[in-house]
C-alpha cells in the first residue's frame, strides 16, 4: 500500500460519523467504508482504485461483485484520462485481469473501452503501414488484432441490440418507469453504436490490408447501424440524413463505407460517399482534413489513375503555395509506386504522380522520408539536382560503400583496402 494511501487511512479510519458494518448490513469495516467515501468524494481515483484492489483480492459474495463493478468504472475513467500510452497500457492490463478474474465483472462498458484501446494501437500500426513507415511485421500484428477485436465488438453490439429491443418492448407496454427506461435505452443504444462503429473500422482495415471481401461486407452492415440504415442492412445514401454528419463518428463511418466499397471494387459508390462527406456543410473540420488522403486511396485502389491525377491537380490549384501535406505526399508516392496499371498512359500517370509526391517531400526538406523512399524504391526517385536529392544520393552511396567494406572482411574500425570501395 502506498504511503499516501496509508496516511489517508490513518487520518480518517476512525473519523466521527463512521458507518458501522452492522448499520450497513455489510461485512466491510466502518474504516473501509469511510476510506472509500473519503477518496471518492475528493476524486482521488488512483488511491481509490489501489484501496479497492486490495480489498477485492480478499472479498467474496456480494461485496466482491460490488468492488468489481466499482473498479470497472474507475478503470474506464482512468483509461480515458491517461496521458501516456504506457499509463494506458498499465490500466488496461489491470482491467483485463479484473474481467478475467473469478467473481470479476461482466461490464460491457469496460470491455468496449479495453477493445477500443487495443484497436487504437492496431489502427496506428495500420496507418503507418499504409504509408510504409512500417513493414510486414506491423501489418501482420495489426491484422491479427483487428480479427480478434472485431468479433468481440460485434458480439457486444448484438447483445446491446437485443437489450434495446427488449427495453423498447417494455416501454411500449408501459411496464416500467419511463424515466428509468429512457436512461437504460440511452445507455444500450450508446453501447450498440460504439461497438458497431469500432467493429466496422476493424473490418474495414481487414478488407483494406488483407483483402478480405467478407470483412468489407460485414463493415458495411456494421456502419449501417451508425448511419441510420434498417436493422442489419448496409447504409444507403438516399436514406441517410446528412445533418448527422455533424457528429464526428458518423462522418468517419461514412468514410469507412467509401473505403469498403473501394475494397469491393465499386469505385463509383465509394467516390459518391466521399463526395457526400466533402460537400456537406455539416462535416467537422477534423474529418474534412482527411478527405484528400482518403480520396487518393479510393482512386488508387480502384486503378482510377486519370481521376487521381485530376484530383491532385485540383488540390494543388485550390491550396496554392500550401500544396500537399507531407503525409499526403508520402501516401501519393507509395500508392503510385506500388499500384498497378494496364496501359502505358496509366503507367506514365503513376510515375508523374509519384514524382509529385517525392518532389513535395524534397521541397519540404523531408530528408528522412525521402531517404526512406529512395531505399525502398530506388534513388532515381529523388532526382539529380537540389540539395536534398544530392544529399540522399550521397547517403545511399555511403551506405553501399560501408556495406561493401564489411563484406570485404574488414571491421568498421579498419581502413579500406580496396581502391574501388574507397
Amino acid at each position: 500500500m502506498c504511503r499516501r494511501l496509508r496516511s489517508a487511512i490513518a487520518c480518517i479510519a476512525f473519523a466521527p460519523g463512521a458507518i458501522c458494518a452492522a448499520q450497513t448490513g455489510s461485512s466491510v469495516s466502518s474504516a473501509e467504508w469511510v476510506v472509500e467515501r473519503y477518496l471518492d468524494e475528493r476524486g482521488l481515483n488512483d488511491l481509490l482504485s489501489t484501496e479497492l484492489e486490495r480489498r477485492f483480492d480478499g472479498a467474496s459474495g456480494d461485496e466482491r461483485t460490488r468492488l468489481a463493478e466499482r473498479l470497472a468504472g474507475l478503470y474506464v475513467e482512468q483509461m480515458e484520462s491517461a496521458e501516456t500510452p504506457a499509463e494506458r497500457a498499465r490500466i488496461q492490463s489491470k482491467a483485463r485481469a479484473l474481467v478475467g478474474a473469478q467473481g470479476g465483472v461482466n461490464s460491457p462498458d469496460l470491455t468496449i473501452m479495453l477493445d477500443r484501446a487495443t484497436y487504437v494501437r492496431a489502427e496506428s500500426l495500420a496507418e503507418e503501414w499504409r504509408v510504409r513507415f512500417r513493414d510486414r511485421e506491423a501489418l501482420d500484428e495489426a491484422v491479427a488484432t483487428f480479427q480478434t477485436v472485431a468479433d468481440e465488438l460485434d458480439a457486444l453490439a448484438r447483445t446491446a441490440h437485443r437489450r434495446v429491443q427488449e427495453l423498447e418492448r417494455q416501454q411500449d407496454e408501459g411496464r416500467r418507469d419511463d424515466e428509468l427506461l429512457s436512461r437504460l435505452l440511452t445507455d444500450e443504444r450508446r453501447r450498440r453504436s460504439q461497438a458497431f462503429y469500432l467493429a466496422g473500422w476493424c473490418n474495414t482495415y481487414l478488407a483494406e490490408m488483407a483483402g478480405v471481401r467478407s470483412s468489407a461486407q460485414a463493415a458495411l452492415r456494421q456502419f449501417g447501424w451508425v448511419l441510420q440504415a434498417s436493422d442489419g442492412e448496409p447504409a444507403r445514401r438516399d436514406k441517410f440524413p446528412e445533418r448527422l454528419l455533424t457528429f464526428e463518428h458518423v462522418a468517419r463511418s461514412a468514410i469507412g463505407v467509401a473505403v469498403c466499397y473501394a475494397s469491393l471494387g465499386q469505385p463509383a459508390e465509394a467516390i459518391a460517399w466521399i463526395d457526400m462527406v466533402e460537400e456537406s456543410e455539416e462535416t467537422p473540420d477534423v474529418v474534412r482534413a482527411e478527405l484528400a488522403a482518403r480520396r487518393m486511396t479510393v482512386l488508387a485502389y480502384t486503378a482510377r489513375w486519370s481521376e487521381l491525377a485530376d484530383s491532385v491537380d485540383a488540390l494543388l490549384r485550390d491550396r496554392g503555395a500550401g500544396g500537399l501535406t507531407s503525409g499526403e505526399a508520402r501516401l501519393l508516392a507509395v500508392l503510385c509506386l506500388e499500384g498497378t496499371s494496364r496501359s502505358q498512359e496509366a503507367r506514365t500517370l503513376r510515375r508523374t504522380l509519384a514524382s509529385i509526391g517525392v518532389s513535395t517531400l524534397v521541397g519540404r526538406g523531408e530528408l528522412t522520408q525521402t531517404l526512406d523512399l529512395a531505399r525502398r524504391y530506388g534513388e532515381s526517385l529523388v532526382g539529380e539536382r537540389g540539395f536534398v536529392g544530392l544529399h540522399v544520393r550521397g547517403l545511399l552511396a555511403y551506405e553501399a560503400a560501408r556495406q561493401a567494406h564489411l563484406e570485404s572482411g574488414r571491421t568498421t574500425s579498419e581502413p579500406v583496402a580496396d581502391p574501388a570501395i574507397a
